[in-house]
């Protein structure tokens, strides 16, 4: 049986590694597990990520407001990736299934393509490449790789270090898209005149670490575009106490190891 990951627990902030910080909630049982409004999750994905309610019902995550540079992070950071990895392997009927859309997704899809195109432009206007290579970092469920696929380029590369889409990503865009798990082999393919991470920075242990990593896959002048959740103080407090009350909050989750502060 597959056995559970540890939670890191952090002495500080993840961003400026100030130890001094605010309590804001905490994300227990009834929020994750047992609460109908709350965030619900299956039991054996919190177990397989360190959650493991069963040995311990007082086990969860606590956001925190660094006070220095004022981001909001969780000191017990659970393994969520490792564990949605494996519950997704082991569903062999969602691991096929094709992408689910509602009308609201299929309309932030369609602002992507022109954002995209534009960054892009700005990339090659920067670079002054004639061989452009582009990086979707942790791409997900495919959609900016499929963009960037879509344009025919010279190098289009896909990285993201949990392997579980790769197979559902590879069917629905192309069999021959280039798709790594490794920082390694990733680092040679380098250097990439535009690199998209959107949605990643939020999810990622080590945020810093991360960016340092993708300052040196870039080419002299290339472009990096982030896309990650913020919100504001105020906006905060106010999910704060829904967790509080038990209801969903659909930034505040185990998965979201940090949100920056507006």
């Amino acid at each position: 049986m597959t056995s559970a990951a540890s939670i890191n627990i952090r002495s500080g902030c993840p961003i400026c590694g100030e130890s001094k910080a605010s309590f804001i909630c905490r994300m227990g049982r009834e929020y994750l597990l047992d609460c109908e409004q709350g965030r619900k999750y299956p039991l054996r994905t919190l177990q397989l990520a360190g959650l493991e309610f069963d040995r311990d019902s007082k086990a969860g995550c606590s956001y925190y407001e660094c006070s220095k540079s004022g981001t909001f992070y969780v000191k017990e950071a659970a393994q969520m990736e490792h564990a949605i990895g494996i519950v997704w392997q082991e569903d062999e009927e969602r691991k096929h299934a094709p992408e689910i859309n509602s009308p609201v997704i299929i309309r932030g899809k369609t602002k992507r393509p022109p954002l995209i195109g534009q960054m892009l432009a700005l990339a090659l206007q920067s670079t002054k490449s004639d061989a452009p290579a582009v990086l979707d970092y942790g791409f997900g469920g495919g959609l900016d790789l499929g963009i960037l696929w879509a344009l025919r380029l010279d190098k289009v590369v896909g990285y993201n270090p949990h392997n579980y889409l790769f197979e559902q990503v590879r069917k629905y865009l192309h069999p021959n898209v280039i798709l790594i798990d490794n920082p390694d082999e990733l680092d040679e393919l380098a250097p990439f005149d535009l690199l998209v991470c959107s949605s990643v920075m939020e999810h990622v242990q080590d945020p810093v670490g991360t960016l340092d990593h993708i300052y040196q896959l870039l080419k002299p002048g290339g472009i990096a575009w982030f896309s990650a959740p913020s919100l504001s103080r105020k906006q905060m407090a106010g999910h704060a106490r829904s967790v509080k009350q038990g209801i969903k909050v659909k930034l505040l989750h185990p998965g979201h190891i940090q949100l920056w502060n507006n």
